[in-house]
């Protein structure tokens, strides 16, 4: 397919045009849901962060080269809201694009069917402030680079949804336990589904793999990345649950150093993978939500050299639902400031 790009200038006369940004954002080809069949065709979405007149211009690049469009203006209103949420250079907080501080607060919604009910409710009860819910909703569930325009089109509708009501959402991009064990079989990337890859260690070692995952990252940043209710994209959701020798440090003394060498190893092919998946997505999404990885690792044992990689704003510690048993809370609010204190640490990242 042609990769086409969307150019925007910000506000500013002609005079200053070499000084702002232009960003180049894919399209993404846009197929209708079955309950409402349509042709196919090429769409860019794009949120202008503040008010004024913008300059557009389509670009269609193939083997044979590259035609573009007349460059064409269009004014853009007040945005509806504080924006986005960002991260800035120096700073170990989330402002919005307003400059205002934001702190999320976390729930767990339930499952994708039920979203905009149970938002409609959490909404009506005044829980709206500062919040946000993690997501997993994937729009390739049959063969992998085929997207499904059903699923594609019900999560419009989440985003639209959390958007309206101005609460966040942290979207999973791939989740760890799907590519586990028995788990696998039934996920497009693995043989069982027609897919290549034959074990879990593959997936960030393969390159066909690694090819249906980015153009999997290029259509997410393209399709959903002008929303504002994206808080951040997780690449991998609890990426230790995937593969058990992740969950093991390569410093532990208990290790043989047979084990410590297959732990530092899967660690390795783990970083790789995640910030050549980062480094693909942030060019990909010129909205430029944050970029994580999360584990449900113990955050006073963290995993540094995870945290260091450059194209990652945040790791995440995601605790299972038994982890206060696991990890043996004593009291919630002295473990939040143990967790804070480790996190600060020289050699800590983010």
């Amino acid at each position: 397919l042609p990769v086409q790009r969307f150019d925007h200038v910000q506000p500013g006369g002609a005079e200053n045009v070499g000084e702002v940004p232009v960003k180049r954002l894919p399209c993404f080809l846009w197929e209708a849901p079955s309950k409402s069949p349509a042709e196919s065709e090429f769409r860019f979405r794009f949120a202008p962060p503040v008010e004024g007149v913008y300059a557009a211009r389509i670009a269609v690049v193939t083997a044979a080269g590259q035609i573009r469009s007349e460059s064409l203006a269009f004014r853009a209103g007040p945005p509806a809201s504080a924006g986005s949420v960002k991260v800035r250079s120096g700073e170990r907080l989330l402002r919005r694009d307003d400059g205002s501080l934001f702190v999320p607060f976390f729930v767990a919604p339930p499952s994708a069917a039920d979203f905009e009910a149970w938002l409609q409710a959490f909404v009506f009860a005044g829980r709206n402030y500062a919040s946000a819910a993690r997501i997993f909703f994937p729009i390739d569930p049959e063969k992998a680079g085929v997207i499904d325009p059903d699923k594609a089109e019900e999560l419009d509708a989440i985003f639209r949804a959390a958007q309206a009501r101005d609460v966040f959402l942290l979207v999973s991009l791939e989740q760890g336990r799907r590519l586990a064990g028995e788990a696998s079989k039934s996920h497009p990337y693995f043989r069982e589904m027609g897919g290549p890859l034959a074990a879990t260690p593959e997936f960030f070692r393969d390159i066909a793999a690694k090819r249906y995952f980015q153009n999997r990252l290029t259509y997410i940043a393209a399709r959903y990345g002008a929303y504002r209710s994206v808080l951040s994209w997780d690449l991998l959701e609890s990426v230790d649950e995937c593969w058990a020798i992740l969950k093991q440090s390569p410093e532990d003394a208990t290790l043989t150093p047979n084990e410590a060498d297959l732990c530092r190893r899967a660690r390795r092919d783990v970083q790789t993978w995640a910030e050549e998946a980062a480094l693909h997505l942030r060019g990909m999404d010129q909205h430029e939500h944050l970029i994580g990885v999360s584990t449900s690792l113990n955050p006073d044992k963290a995993w540094t050299d995870l945290e260091q990689q450059p194209n990652l704003d945040w790791t995440i510690s995601r605790q299972p639902s038994s982890g206060a048993a696991e990890i043996g809370f004593i009291d919630p609010a002295a473990q939040f400031c143990s967790w804070s204190a480790a996190a600060r640490q020289p050699g800590r990242a983010h």
